[in-house]
């Protein structure tokens, strides 16, 4: 991946770094089977200068500090969508995240593998709007949603 990365910031996206982008992004089926979505990420992928797609992908490719961390410092509520085929590292993380952090949820998407916002947008919608409704009534500006 890092190669593929060095060379699209050399000359710009090629061929291979885009399916790349999309597998990862879409997994396998959905990207066989929903070309719109396949649309969307190697559309976003080719309109991106060289040098964000460098480093956003150089990004991906460090560690995630850890959920436990990380979860300690979320102070206002929260909500992890996270699909059902993501990669069971992700899910771990989601559900370590929201296991230590004070009123926070997960809901996993069927039929989902990582862009649940793009795949089925209306899930996260009403993630949210169910985390609204339970933090006092609806209004979170109440809330001291700063991080420590």
């Amino acid at each position: 991946m890092r190669v593929l990365l060095v060379a699209q910031l050399a000359v710009g996206s090629v061929a291979p770094l885009v399916e790349l982008l999309m597998l990862g992004a879409l997994g396998p089926r959905r990207r066989r089977y929903d070309p719109e979505a396949a649309v969307v990420v190697s559309g976003g992928a080719l309109r991106v200068s060289r040098l964000g797609v460098f480093r956003v992908g150089m990004s991906e490719l460090r560690p995630a500090p850890p959920a436990e961390v990380i979860g300690r410092h979320i102070v206002c509520p929260t909500v992890a969508v996270v699909g059902a085929q993501s990669a069971q590292a992700a899910q771990r993380y989601a559900t370590t995240l929201t296991s230590v952090a004070p009123d926070a949820s997960m809901e996993v998407v069927d039929h989902v593998f990582n862009l649940v916002a793009l795949e089925h947008p209306e899930r996260v919608v009403e993630a949210v709007v169910a985390l609204w409704s339970r933090s006092d009534g609806g209004d979170l500006v109440s809330h001291r949603c700063d991080t420590v």
